[in-house]
């Protein structure tokens, strides 16, 4: 059985010769053999010796085995076999790792895709807080400003300079004058005296529509000042003046219920005229 077991392998050495061509070409074509005399000559011998030993392994079990001169080549190229193969198997293991590392680094960076998709989901209602923040702290110091300037002006210092104008006979100035007065101090004490003295110049410059308007805004919630019986004569009078008798009646009739009592009689009288004037009912 050994000898037949070494005769078999002898034979897969010869054949591995005849296709070791075949095997490596599939990894590196290696240099062409060339199968010179010598060559074939010892590739003869040793297919006559393992013919021989088939015959007397067949004749003598117990024959001693035929002694094969080995090819130089077909070891070559069975040691070229093996690195090949020991290099596909490294080749294997470092793709294997690698494949691994694309794995790790793949769900490493979903994780931080979700992570960041998260942190947009909680910043964008932080940013929507924090522009309304910004807005209520533009509006604050709007505000602020307006009252610092509000309040580093001087109302009575400003009405005292409107009415020094008209008080000197320059109407266009001091209607100019009490108009930015009242939009600057709105809410001012002076502002319903303000509306009187420019319902006063407009008065004065025979601009009776305007006077009217002026004046009847001095006699918002009838004041009951010193000069809220004059202004309403004079809402009074310029009514009548552009033709609006029942208005001027009605002004006349205010006149007569609220300021009469503690009036002059010359301003009775002025009122007494303007009834018959406006041709107001007795």
């Amino acid at each position: 059985m050994t000898r037949t077991r070494l005769i078999a392998s002898a034979c897969a050495a010869v054949f591995i010769a005849a296709i070791g061509g075949a095997v490596v070409a599939q990894t590196q074509a290696p240099p062409a053999i060339e199968w010179d005399k010598r060559r074939l000559e010892r590739l003869e011998r040793n297919v006559r010796k393992l013919e021989n030993q088939l015959s007397r392994a067949n004749r003598d079990p117990n024959a001693p085995p035929t002694i094969i001169e080995p090819d130089a080549e077909v070891v070559a190229l069975q040691t070229r076999v093996d690195e090949m193969t020991q290099r596909l198997v490294d080749l294997e293991q470092t793709l294997q790792r690698v494949n691994g590392q694309l794995e790790t680094s793949s769900y490493e960076l979903d994780q931080a895709r979700r992570e960041g998709v998260a942190a947009r989901n909680e910043l964008e209602p932080l940013r929507a807080r924090l522009g309304q923040m910004e807005e209520r702290l533009a509006r604050m110091e709007a505000a602020g400003v307006a009252a610092a300037a509000e309040a580093a002006a001087d109302p009575q210092a400003e009405f005292d300079a409107a009415a020094k104008l008209a008080a000197d006979g320059a109407h266009g100035e001091a209607i100019a004058a009490f108009e930015a007065f009242i939009e600057k101090f709105p809410d001012a004490s002076q502002t319903p005296e303000a509306h009187y003295r420019l319902g006063e110049a407009y008065y004065n410059r025979d601009e009776p529509a305007l006077a009217a308007r002026a004046y009847s805004l001095s006699l918002a919630g009838w004041p009951k000042t010193r000069w809220a019986a004059e202004a309403n004569l004079k809402l009074a009078t310029s009514l009548a003046n552009i033709g609006r008798n029942a208005d001027a009646c009605g002004a006349v009739a205010e006149f007569d219920k609220r300021y009469a009592p503690t009036s002059s009689a010359n301003a009775k009288n002025r009122a007494a005229a303007i009834k018959t004037r406006a041709k107001c009912a007795a």
